[in-house]
């Protein structure tokens, strides 16, 4: 499990380094997500990382952080189901039409996350 949890945030650190270097790319992903069965399908996703993030969090070496990462995981995925496609594409238009420099920031702290998962495991 822990060894997920590593992967998981080699996998994010991967994913936000590719997207301030191109934001470009992180607009294409974005673009990916907006198809309802797609966006359904990423719901379902979050919700099972989440809660696999939660079964590992008592064998990691920093257990809250992973914890509060699986519980953020676990709601993200039930706001996707609650908020609807509408509303979830609606917020992915506004994102993606913000200023490359907000969209770095933003992501910033998904590098974040990425590292501190790693570090917690």
């Amino acid at each position: 499990m822990i060894m997920l949890v590593k992967l998981l945030g080699i996998v994010i650190v991967i994913l936000t380094v590719t997207f301030i270097v191109k934001p470009e790319i992180m607009k294409q992903y974005m673009a990916f997500w907006k198809d309802k069965k797609k966006l359904y399908m990423g719901g379902g996703i979050s919700i099972l990382l989440g809660i696999l993030l939660l079964l590992a969090a008592p064998q990691c070496t920093l257990p809250l952080v992973v914890t509060i990462v699986g519980i953020w995981a676990v709601v993200k995925g039930i706001l996707i189901f609650a908020l609807g496609p509408q509303k979830m594409i609606s917020w992915m238009d506004t994102l993606s039409g913000k200023p490359v420099g907000i969209l770095r920031l933003l992501v910033s702290i998904s590098l974040a996350i990425g590292i501190l998962l790693i570090y917690s495991a």
